[in-house]
């Protein structure tokens, strides 16, 4: 029984890094820096912290690349700057 328990310490310590850990810390401050990008609706911001060969599955049920990620808000922004003004 006690070899079974070292062995499950040994194992979940190799595989859950501490939250201190270097790595988990640069990783929360890069997803909290583009949170930060994407509410101020930075595109350009966006598009430097987004790997250039990104692919995802858009809800459009397509999967697009990072120039498809940048061109929406890029081409919503256009359209909406068209818009009259009141």
């Amino acid at each position: 029984m006690e070899m079974q328990n070292s062995a499950k310490s040994s194992f979940s310590d190799s595989i859950c890094p501490s939250p201190s850990d270097p790595r988990i810390l640069a990783a929360l401050a890069a997803r909290k820096l583009l949170g930060e990008v994407k509410r101020a609706v930075d595109i350009a911001g966006v598009e430097s912290l987004t790997a250039s060969d990104i692919l995802v599955n858009a809800p459009i049920n397509k999967v697009v690349d990072l120039k498809n990620i940048i061109g929406r808000p890029k081409q919503t922004r256009s359209a909406m700057s068209r818009l009259p003004r009141k």
